[in-house]
């Protein structure tokens, strides 16, 4: 349901060639039965999930046509004629590498959306990445699809305690704070460069670490690049600290929630 967890069945555990013996990948968890090292099915964050989703066989062109058809359809009976398309990847056997089937549907006269996309940085490469990025921007420049906003996914969510705090959570034992998906040294390099080239950054970050990494990075990229008006923005943003509050109108930061992010999701906590 958000996107960050993945319940499946023992069959396919056993496609991923994940039993007893796996270790948790970085940045990812494989939930065990209580007391055991067993598997119980839930993958938590895109490292645990992908193990599991890459054994997949691609979805075929007309698939995709054919749902991204749906999709605009029932937007555009609600009046809906621009849209956010926040996951946008450049690789994958996914339903998010949605850039290819968008140009098809627009050369094609079938486009009726107005579409700005953000391409998803993939937290398990460098820098090296930011030059596939810009060739992908120059491509997914048409006259109904725009991609020029890079998504950076810094934390998980708040029911399986992985977004990330700056004090552990009160209904856990063990001490956990969640994690940052890149380290903020890295982070703020990322954004510092992205900055420059005049990309928008979108984050995701719920918890109240990984918000203020956030602007920490936009504090560091304008320090060095001066105010650009590239109008980086936050999302989710479901557990902040007062004290960050300020920073978002000095920063000139969106603050992107919306109310369906404000109560725990019931298909992860029932």
């Amino acid at each position: 349901a958000t996107g960050h967890q993945l319940w499946v069945n023992s069959a396919a555990l056993e496609m991923a060639g994940i039993d007893s013996e796996s270790v948790d990948p970085p940045r990812g968890r494989i939930d065990r039965y209580p007391g055991t090292n067993v598997p119980s099915g839930s993958l938590q964050e895109n490292s645990a999930m992908n193990l599991v989703l890459d054994t997949r066989p691609p979805y075929s062109e007309e698939q995709m046509m054919a749902a991204l058809q749906f999709g605009q359809f029932y937007l555009n009976q609600y009046g809906v004629t621009s849209v956010q398309d926040a996951l946008l990847k450049l690789d994958g056997n996914e339903a998010y590498v949605g850039g290819p089937t968008y140009m098809a549907l627009e050369e094609g006269g079938n486009l009726t959306l107005k579409v700005s996309g953000a391409i998803v940085w993939n937290t398990d490469l460098g820098v090296e990445q930011i030059s596939r990025i810009l060739v992908a921007r120059e491509r997914f420049n048409t006259r109904r699809l725009k991609a020029r906003s890079v998504k950076i996914w810094l934390d998980g969510v708040l029911e399986v305690h992985t977004a990330a705090l700056l004090a552990p959570y009160s209904d856990k034992e063990d001490g956990t704070t969640g994690e940052l998906l890149m380290p903020p040294k890295m982070l703020r390099e990322v954004v510092t460069k992205l900055d420059a080239l005049d990309f928008q950054i979108h984050f995701h970050a719920i918890g109240d670490a990984a918000i203020r990494a956030s602007l920490d990075a936009i504090e560091e990229a304008q320090s060095i690049n001066g105010e650009k008006d590239n109008r980086h923005h936050i999302s989710h943003i479901q557990l902040f600290n007062p004290a960050d509050i300020p920073r978002f109108a000095e920063l000139n930061v969106a603050a992107n929630f919306q109310p369906y992010w404000a109560w725990a999701d019931k298909f992860i906590t029932e």
